[in-house]
C-alpha cells in the first residue's frame, strides 16, 4: 500500500463517521461544528497530515512512530488498512508501556 492510498482510505473512514465525530465534539466542545465543517476540514488535509492524526498520542501528544521511518516502512509492509491498523494497535501498546514507564519515574 503506498502513502496516497493510505491518506485516502483513512480520510474516507473519517467521512464516514463524520456525524458521531461531530456529535461527539459539539458535545463537550463550546466552539459547535457542522458535519459539513468537519468534511471539509478532513478533506482539506494533506495525506501526511491525515496520517498523522491517527499517529499523535492522546495521552502525552507525542507522536507515536517516527514518521519519516517507522510511519513509511508500516505502509509499503502492509497489505491493506487492517494490517496498517494491526501494526499500529503494536505500536501504540509499545507506546503506552514507555509512557507508563516514564510516568512511574
Amino acid at each position: 500500500m503506498d502513502k496516497n492510498e493510505l491518506a485516502e482510505e483513512l480520510k474516507r473512514r473519517q467521512l464516514v463517521k463524520a456525524e458521531d465525530i461531530v456529535s461527539s465534539i459539539n458535545k463537550v466542545s463550546p466552539d459547535k461544528i457542522s458535519v459539513q465543517q468537519f468534511k471539509d476540514a478532513v478533506n482539506s488535509c494533506s495525506d501526511n497530515e491525515i496520517i498523522m492524526s491517527y499517529l499523535v498520542c492522546s495521552g502525552c501528544g507525542a507522536p507515536i512512530l517516527p514518521y519519516e521511518t517507522d510511519v513509511d516502512a508500516i505502509t509499503r509492509e502492509s497489505k491493506n488498512i487492517a494490517e496498517w491498523f494491526s501494526r499500529l494497535d503494536e505500536a501504540i501498546a509499545a507506546h503506552g508501556d514507555g509512557v507508563r514507564t516514564y510516568q512511574k519515574l
